[in-house]
């Protein structure tokens, strides 16, 4: 992923500014409650409550949950629902938390920020925070790459996934894994058909490869051409050089044994390769 350099130094702030909310409490999980912001962000992540829990069975709380106080004695999760989680499936009764005064908009931007920066995240639960953040504030591009210290360009591509129809959205919350923004980028070039678009992330939940879903949208002159799975460049009765290729990418490995010798041979026979390959093919 492409952060900006103010990445890591907002992420360091946001700690640093909840650590100076409060001393941590004892708080009553049955007090608990979650933002409905948290689903719509991120998926709960059972791999990671299951090796929280396994740590926490023997280890302390390294950092405390943040909450805000609601009425009747409840507490809404603001930061640390995973943690809750693991605590709930060690059957302790309390948590330690820190107890944060929050409106609404300000404790919305904590939850998105605070799930952006999970190591784990998806392209699209990524995206959908920042979809959030940009239907609550409004934002621009330039504002949201000031807020969250993502790059504009990793911004844009992860708002691509807004050209999506509704129905690959519903198989992308339950499995926002299953295309990242490069991946979703390589179908948006293949094909803009909306039904194309929702039969390819489906085919990808039934496990598919990506390659042989975004092949199938290709026009055929393209498809043609990824057929060639290798070439051998010679010069003299030499191998001096393989292309191979994969999606829409080309890769060529060099023979380092001749680099010192005709050069503008192996040149042209590179020139040669990538150029056959790059001609449609003969009908």
């Amino acid at each position: 992923m492409e952060f900006s350099g103010e990445f890591k130094r907002l992420a360091a702030e946001r700690e640093q500014l909840l650590a100076r909310q409060g001393q941590p409490q004892e708080v009553a999980l049955s007090q608990l409650v979650e933002s409905p912001l948290h689903a719509q962000v991120r998926k709960l992540d059972a791999e990671q409550v299951d090796a929280l829990a396994e740590n926490l069975r023997s280890n302390p709380l390294a950092t405390p949950i943040v909450v805000r106080r609601l009425d009747a004695g409840r507490f809404e999760i603001i930061a640390g629902r995973h943690r809750a989680a693991a605590y709930r499936a060690l059957g302790r009764e309390t948590i330690p938390a820190v107890v944060v005064e929050m409106d609404d908009d300000t404790m919305a931007r904590a939850i998105v920020f605070d799930n952006l920066v999970a190591p784990r995240l998806s392209d699209y639960e990524r995206y959908s925070g920042i979809a959030q953040l940009r239907q609550r504030f409004g934002w621009s591009y330039t504002v949201l790459q000031e807020q969250t210290g993502f790059s504009r360009g990793w911004i844009s591509a992860l708002m691509q996934f807004e050209r999506l129809p509704p129905a690959a959205h519903d198989v992308l919350r339950e499995q926002p894994g299953l295309l990242t923004a490069a991946q979703l980028g390589e179908l948006l070039k293949a094909t803009e058909d909306g039904q194309a678009l929702v039969q390819a992330v489906q085919r990808l939940r039934e496990g598919e490869e990506f390659a042989s879903v975004l092949k199938s949208l290709l026009p055929q002159q393209q498809r043609s051409r990824l057929q060639a799975q290798r070439t051998d460049v010679l010069v003299g009765n030499r191998r001096a050089a393989t292309l191979s290729s994969r999606a829409n990418t080309i890769t060529i490995r060099l023979d380092k044994s001749l680099l010192g010798g005709d050069l503008h041979a192996l040149q042209q026979r590179l020139a040669d390769a990538v150029k056959h390959w790059a001609e449609p093919p003969v009908q």
